[in-house]
This record gives C-alpha cells, structure tokens and sequence, in this order.
C-alpha cells in the first residue's frame, strides 16, 4: 500500500528496488508491478513509513495462538472467533482446519461469507460452525450478475440448502443505491427467506448501508473507486426497508458505523 500524502518524492524506495518496479518522474511516483517481487526492500527504507506491506502468511497453529490469547474475553462476552475475508471459503482448506482446532478449544466460531462456492465446500465447514454469516447482494440473477460479474443462482441454491439446517443462521444484505435499495428488491429478498427457512435457522437479517471507509484503501492500492458518487442511505430510507423484513417476521438490524 501506498499512502501519497507522506511520500517525500525523495527517490530512496527507487534507489532501493532490485527490480526496478519505481520511479520518481516529472515529481511523480510511478510504480510499476509487473516486475514487483513483494520483497518489501522499499518499505524497509522509506523514511516517513508511505510504503506498508499488508498481511502476511501464518499457520492454522499460529492463528489459533492468536485466538488463544483472548479465550477469557470470548468467555465473558459471549462471542468467540469470525472468519471474514475477504472470502474464507477462497482458503477452504486451512479454514476447515482452523475451525476444527478452535472448536476444540471450546471457543464459538463464526464466518462470514458471500456464498459463491460449491456446497461440497460448506457441506465440510457448517459443521465446525457455531453461526453462519451469510451476504445477499440481490435475488435477481441478472442484476446480480451485471454489477458483480457472476450470477447468484450458486449463492441462493446454497442458502436453500442452508436454511434446511440447524446452523443459526445471520443473513447480511449491503443496502446500494442504485443496486438494491429499494421496496421489491428487498420485499422478494424478504419473500425468498420466509419461503426457505423451513428450519428456522434464520436468526437475523442485517442491513448494512453502503459507506465509503474503503476509498482510502483503494487509493492505497492504486485501484479505481468505481463508487465514487454513491451516497450512504439515509436514516429514513434504511428503516423503511427494514419494515419490509418485520412485516416478514424477521428480526432485522440496520448496522450503523
């Protein structure tokens, strides 16, 4: 990541790349990453910290240590641990063995997720899951796939089968202008879930409206916003859409940041 505000155009992290992926020209950074390494040999040497090297890889055993050291606080909370993302599921393999590892410490796990993948994925992972958090964007196939570049068919045929189960489930919907933030969108969102919760694991539906925290990682990241005159809903609009889901006997929650 790269935060301009604190680069000094002083041409150390240029200097200081053995692949030659920056340059300063005409008082312009310019970073090319075709080439780039992830060395971190430019973070290292930056003097005002304008180059960080986010994330980094760590074992089943090493993330359960982490966990560990705040097993007291999960017991006086009542919470525990989420995966979130990201998409768990992306890493499906290593999630399944940090479930199993933290359900055997005792500690409720939790994950987030969009739903797209195969069931023979979530068939392994409900099991080892206290809640599932589970996102609907839209329930129209079509739009769905215009504005996210996938269809929702997998994502609903999941959460069919879902529903059919005894894993609580919390249902977590992005309210976007423009995308989804309106009456019948959100009365059919409702209609499907009541039609398909045969086994009442549906604990919750949240709406979240949309908000515009990440621009500053995509400027970090040096990616396009592609967001950028979206407004968050208003107080008003959210809890009209929220009576579409109590009149639907939900227990609905409106996230406010």
């Amino acid at each position: 990541m790269f935060f301009d505000n604190l680069c000094s155009r002083c041409s150390a992290c240029a200097d200081a790349c053995p692949n030659g992926c920056i340059a300063i020209k005409n008082g312009d950074r310019v970073y090319t990453s075709a080439n780039c390494q992830m060395c971190g040999s430019c973070q290292g040497i930056c003097p005002n910290n304008a180059i960080k090297m986010v994330g980094e890889k760590m074992s089943v055993e090493e993330v359960v240590s982490v966990a560990e050291k705040d097993y007291l606080f999960y017991l006086n909370s009542g919470g525990g641990v989420t995966l979130g993302g990201g998409e768990p599921t992306m890493q499906a393999k290593f999630a399944l063995e940090l479930l199993k590892e933290l359900k055997a410490l005792g500690i409720h796990t939790a994950m987030e997720t969009c739903g797209y993948s195969e069931w023979s994925v979530f068939k392994q992972l409900i099991p080892n899951l206290d809640l599932l958090l589970y996102d609907v964007k839209h329930i129209y196939p079509a739009i769905h796939s215009r504005h996210t570049g996938k269809s929702n068919e997998r994502i609903m045929n999941n959460l069919k089968k879902i529903l059919k189960g005894e894993t609580p489930v919390i249902i977590r919907i992005p309210v976007i202008p423009g995308f989804n933030n309106n009456v019948r969108t959100m009365r059919d969102i409702a209609l499907f879930l009541n039609r398909h919760n045969s086994s009442g694991a549906l604990e919750r539906v949240d709406l979240l409206p949309y908000h515009k925290l990440g621009i500053g990682k995509y400027e970090a990241l040096g990616c396009i916003y592609k967001m950028e005159g979206c407004q968050t809903p208003g107080d008003e609009s959210m809890e009209g859409l929220k009576q579409i889901f109590v009149e639907q006997g939900f227990d609905t929650f409106i996230e406010h940041l």
